[in-house]
């Protein structure tokens, strides 16, 4: 039996997914889990998924706003499963326009390869330049793209995170930190 405390739950072959909806402004929190309720990966605004034809590897990736630390921005987080799963935080070297959007930003997964898709309806990419792989090691050539927006001036703030050996940045550290310099 499964018991979330959630607005809404939603089942895939090999998960589920729960939301609940902010409050005031709030941003909706997403979680995905594996079907003994252990947490794959949390985030805001969204979850995307990452399909690999013809293998049994899939990925997920989110942001999730920090409120509870100010040196920090948020968290970037990847995950295969409950326990294969990093996190990236951002951290800031200097404070950031008030006016810029900087908490929830767009997150897509980069790759130069026209055949990798992505469909909108349910924020999932079908990798085929990296159909039929057996391991997670061979994950490349793709990057985690975090997209920050400052309406009030017309610019995007952009950081990449590759992905190298199925890991950010190639580095086996489950918690790593970033510095983004506001430019």
């Amino acid at each position: 039996m499964i018991k979330k405390e959630c607005d809404n739950l939603s089942f895939e072959n090999d998960h589920f997914k729960t939301v609940k909806y902010g409050c005031c402004g709030g941003d909706d929190a997403f979680a995905v889990y594996d079907f003994r309720s252990d947490l794959i990966i949390k985030g805001d605004v969204k979850i995307i998924k990452a399909s690999i034809p013809n293998s049994e590897i899939n990925f997920f990736a989110s942001y999730k706003d920090n409120d509870d630390d100010s040196s920090f921005m948020g968290t970037v987080f990847y995950s295969f499963n409950n326990i294969d799963k990093y996190q990236i935080k951002i951290s800031k070297t200097k404070t950031l326009p008030f006016d810029c959007e900087y908490r929830v930003p767009d997150i897509f997964i980069f790759s130069s390869d026209s055949n990798d898709k992505f469909r909108q309806d349910n924020n999932e990419y079908t990798l085929w330049s990296l159909n039929k792989i057996h391991s997670k090691s061979q994950i490349n050539n793709i990057s985690l793209k975090v997209v920050f927006e400052c309406n009030a001036y017309p610019k995007n703030d952009t950081i990449i995170i590759p992905i190298i050996n199925g890991k950010p940045f190639g580095k086996d550290a489950k918690i790593q930190t970033y510095t983004y310099i506001n430019k």
